[in-house]
Parts: structure tokens; C-alpha cells; sequence
């Protein structure tokens, strides 16, 4: 995938990976864990409940006998992500096939950045009124966000605030999708484009709204939150990336609950129908957002279910 290079297209690309990275931020607040946390040396499909508190790369075993393996991932740009572990590069060198969230195509930059604004002579002061409205620009302008925000809708304001500044680099799920056509492997998507914005576009106003509220008060402490989200990654702690989500964004029950539904049951479910016939063919890497994977409705857990054969290997 070649990726656009005129200052406006930059533009895109960081509004597109902040989209992507507020799906990994928010992606686990109400994703629940198994009360037992202790690491087991081996996870099989003859267990009611998998412990999914560690690890990054697993290993997934068809009845048929064939394997595939399911990557956890975090959409940043930082060298220390970017550095694949020599046990997750040696597998994907391996694999026959690269599965990711999301294929963007070259006119996908323009439809994301089109969606995000509003129409028909909205604006987003008149939407959330002029008090959150004077928070957000403040927050905006801690956070050294320079986009005009008068004309984009809540949510897209939202992903903003939380995205990482760093981000403007190839992230690791675009790199690993480079990687894989270099060497070439085929590349699949889980999702489209249309799937992911509809995530956030079908909330309903006031949830949106109340997500922005969230997002200001993140920014009060981001860099710390960001920070503490990297350490737990690079240690491969999903428990911990799950706290974290869960203690720093969305306190209101309601969104709660719509993000319950939109963020872990909806799309975990649609990750899984589409994954049956690619774990039965084996030889994949499929590298989703890490918090997909833990919990009593995260990937793993699904898959155990399912009656796959889930064995933890880095």
C-alpha cells in the first residue's frame, strides 16, 4: 500500500490513524475479563475459561489440523512497537497469508475525512453547545491540534483528542500490510472501511456528545495514560491494557453500554464469522488491535468455544 504524501494527504492519514486509534483506545472499556488472571503454560479447547491476561501472539489449531496465528496489535508508530519481538517475526515470515481490520484504498482518505464533517449548515458549537464547546478548543490546543473543528462531527473530534502525536508515522498494522506485499503474501480484511466509520457514525448525537466529554477529560492526562498503555503493551499485559481503557475513558453508563455493543459484541462477532474460513485453510498471521482478543467476549475466547485449540506462544 503506497501512501499519499502531499500535506493535505498527511492530513488524512493522521485523521484516518487517529479514527483507528480511538478504536484501540475505547476498544476494551467494557470488555470483561475472567476472575482468574494467573498465567496458564498452555490454553486448550477442553477449558470453560481461557485465562487471555497475557500475551500477544497465539496460536489457533483447527480440528482439521491446520494453524494460523492471531497477533495483537496497537495502531501507533513508536520504535519500540515497530521492532517485531524475533518470535512474532519469525511466524509472520512464515505465514502464507496476512489478515488485518482494515485494507485502505487510495480513495478511502477522502471518504474518512468527508464523513467526518458535518452537513447541511451544522456546525459543532451549535450541536454541544458553546461551554463544552470552549473545553474542546482548550483541549484541542493542549494537544497541539491544529485542525479546524468548527465543521466536524463530535465523534471525529473525539478520535482527535485522543490520538497520540506520534501517529503520523506508519503505524504497525501498516507496516506489517507493506511488509506482507513486499514479500508477497496476500493481504485480507476483516472489516471495511464503511463498517469501521459506521462504529461511530450511527451513535446517536447525545452519545457522541458524551463521548467528546470523555475525550476532553482524557487529555488532561494522555501523555501519562499513553505512556502506561505502551508499557502494558510491550509487556504483553491485555489485563492491564483493559484497565486502562476502562480507567480512563467512558464513566457514563449509557455509552457504557453503547460501546459494549458497537466496539466488543458487534465487531468481535463479525471478526469471527469471517475468520471460520480462513483458520480451516491455516497458514495465516492475523493481526487485530489487541484488545480483541481478551475476555469472556474477546477473540480468543471465542475461538476456544468454537472448539479451536488456543495455545499462548509469546
Amino acid at each position: 500500500m503506497k501512501l499519499p504524501s502531499s500535506p493535505l494527504a498527511g492530513r488524512l492519514v493522521t485523521a484516518k490513524r487517529g479514527f483507528s486509534w480511538a478504536l484501540l483506545f475505547i476498544a476494551g472499556l467494557s470488555t470483561t475479563l475472567p476472575a482468574q488472571t494467573v498465567e496458564q503454560p498452555v490454553a486448550t479447547a477442553t477449558e470453560a475459561v481461557l485465562d487471555t491476561s497475557h500475551g500477544l501472539l497465539w496460536r489457533i489449531e483447527s480440528a482439521g489440523g491446520t494453524s494460523s496465528h492471531l497477533f495483537g496489535t496497537i495502531h501507533v508508530a513508536e520504535p519500540a512497537v515497530l521492532q517485531l519481538p524475533s518470535p512474532v517475526r519469525a511466524v509472520f515470515d512464515a505465514a502464507d497469508l496476512l489478515v488485518v481490520e482494515v485494507v485502505l484504498e487510495p480513495g478511502d482518505y477522502l471518504k474518512i475525512a468527508r464523513r467526518m464533517k458535518l452537513t447541511g449548515g451544522q456546525t459543532l458549537p451549535g450541536l454541544i453547545g458553546e461551554s463544552l464547546y470552549s473545553r474542546v478548543l482548550h483541549a484541542a490546543h493542549s494537544r497541539d491540534i491544529s485542525q479546524p473543528l468548527r465543521r466536524l462531527r463530535p465523534w471525529a473530534v473525539a478520535t482527535l483528542l485522543v490520538t497520540p502525536r506520534s501517529i503520523s508515522a506508519m503505524v504497525l498494522d501498516q507496516q506489517l500490510e507493506r511488509d506482507a506485499v513486499m514479500m508477497g503474501k496476500p493481504v485480507m480484511a476483516l472489516e471495511s472501511v464503511d463498517e469501521q466509520l459506521a462504529v461511530f457514525e450511527n451513535m446517536s448525537i447525545d452519545d457522541q456528545v458524551d463521548l467528546l466529554h470523555e475525550a476532553v477529560l482524557a487529555t488532561l492526562e494522555f501523555e501519562v495514560y499513553y505512556g502506561e498503555l505502551l508499557v502494558a503493551y510491550l509487556n504483553r499485559d491485555l489485563a492491564r491494557l483493559v484497565h486502562l481503557s476502562r480507567l480512563h475513558l467512558a464513566q457514563r453508563t449509557r455509552l457504557k453500554q453503547t460501546l459494549q455493543v458497537r466496539l466488543v459484541d458487534q465487531r468481535n462477532q463479525r471478526m469471527i464469522e469471517r475468520l471460520s474460513p480462513i483458520l480451516r485453510q491455516g497458514g495465516a498471521f492475523i493481526a487485530v488491535g489487541a484488545l480483541h482478543l481478551p475476555g469472556e467476549a474477546g477473540l480468543l475466547q471465542r475461538l476456544n468455544d468454537q472448539g479451536y485449540r488456543v495455545v499462548r506462544e509469546y
